[in-house]
């Protein structure tokens, strides 16, 4: 299970989202990611949902527009953690690290040695 999931309303802005998907920073262990496109006649490109795919982004079209809320709704009884984020598309989210203190190889010298348990925000 994930510790986050991101989810991302989209309403005709797949320019806006194609940006961010080029930031690998965004792309982190530990992060589920949902994408809600809300306007079916507006669909991300092929280019797009093959990076969507690589990034293993969960894209979810709706059959009609039924609004943000019913969009952001729809994204969380998608997502796989037990805490999620709202990001509207043209919003742009700071990456994030979840991954345990130490976790990514540090030899401990900067105090993050994981023995506190915490979580690199």
């Amino acid at each position: 299970m994930s510790t986050l999931t991101r989810i991302v309303t989209c309403f005709q802005q797949w320019s806006l989202i194609a940006e961010g998907l080029q930031d690998d920073a965004l792309f982190t262990p530990g992060v589920h990611w949902v994408i809600v496109n809300d306007d079916p006649a507006v669909l991300p490109s092929r280019t797009q949902q093959a990076l969507l795919q690589s990034r293993q982004i969960e894209l979810v079209t709706v059959s009609f527009n039924a609004g943000r809320s019913a969009a952001r709704n729809l994204g969380t009884q998608r997502a796989k953690s037990h805490w999620v984020e709202h990001i509207d598309s043209d919003d742009l989210p700071l990456p994030i690290d979840l991954r345990p203190d130490g976790a990514d190889g540090a030899d401990g010298a900067d105090g993050a040695d994981g023995a506190d348990g915490g979580f690199k925000l």
